[in-house]
């Protein structure tokens, strides 16, 4: 029941976090960047900064390769170990929201302004729409059993003009 500050960001917003390799990576922004977070030492170091805004989802990859989903521009990130980084995928999109690696299947990534799936089966290259929500935003991509999960989301403006639900 124990709770202790790990990592403090300069930056005005943690947008994700992955664990891998023994260390947290912790995605902030504006502007978009990468922290390596040491959880035993407490000591951190930035490790990355994208060309982005923001930085929504972060998932590990094969071989130490971190991938970033990436707002303003929507993009997806790989980065090595070293912290060095390449766009592999451009959606013709504002953001990206979400990112899931799976060894089997792939690399899945979800929309953020049309609620679009795309896929990578080898993560490197080869983006396709694989399924269209029909909703805003993918915020959520889970694979389990063969098989992947969507969570999609109309977004805060339909939620206020539907009837019975009017901001006050």
């Amino acid at each position: 029941g124990k709770t202790r500050e790990v990592f403090k960001s300069e930056e005005s917003v943690v947008t994700a976090m992955v664990s891998t390799g023994g260390a947290l990576y912790v995605a902030v922004g504006p502007p978009a960047r990468v922290y390596r977070v040491n959880v035993a030492s407490g000591k951190s170091e930035e490790f990355h900064t994208a060309d982005a805004e923001y930085i929504w989802a972060l998932a590990a990859g094969p071989g130490g390769v971190l991938y970033a989903a990436t707002g303003a521009p929507a993009g997806v990130l790989s980065i090595d170990s070293k912290g060095n980084g390449s766009q592999i995928f451009a959606a013709e999109e504002t953001h990206l929201r979400s990112v899931t690696w799976d060894a089997r299947l792939g690399l899945f990534v979800g929309g953020g302004e049309r609620g679009i799936v795309y896929r990578s089966s080898d993560g490197k290259a080869d983006f396709r729409a694989l399924y269209d929500s029909g909703h805003v935003e993918i915020t959520r991509i889970v694979v389990a059993q063969g098989s992947a999960y969507a969570a999609a989301v109309s977004g805060a403006q339909a939620l206020i003009s539907e009837e019975g639900n009017e901001q006050r």
